[in-house]
């Protein structure tokens, strides 16, 4: 299970890592809660970045800036949103799995009227 990710951006390592501190960067930049986060290029890519600039008091972008290098990453073969999308989906997939199986039949079952 991943815990956290390493990645390179703009020949630097960074780590990268969704936690309290990221998940709080994001609901101050986009004025939502992260319970309204929906699977939008801008949500995904905001995410990204709330999760670099939060746990990296080196990581000297502002969002401009970020998705500029970004697309310059994509261009020179770092893929970072591929990279760090399935870190996001790895760590949704080991919460799912964390869930005892009973737990997951009474979240989803639902009463017939």
């Amino acid at each position: 299970m991943l815990k956290q990710l390493k990645v390179k951006f703009n020949g630097i390592e960074y780590q990268c890592k969704r936690n309290y501190a990221a998940v709080l960067l994001f609901e101050e930049l986009l004025g939502k809660s992260a319970f309204q986060i929906t699977t939008t290029i801008k949500d995904t890519l905001y995410m990204h970045y709330a999760m670099l600039k939060a746990n990296n008091d080196n990581f000297n972008y502002d969002f401009n800036n970020f998705i500029t290098q970004y697309d310059i990453e994509k261009e020179n073969n770092n893929d970072l949103f591929t990279i760090i999308s399935a870190y996001l989906m790895e760590l949704a997939n080991d919460e799912n799995r964390a869930i005892p199986s009973n737990d997951k039949k009474k979240a989803v079952k639902t009463k017939k009227v």
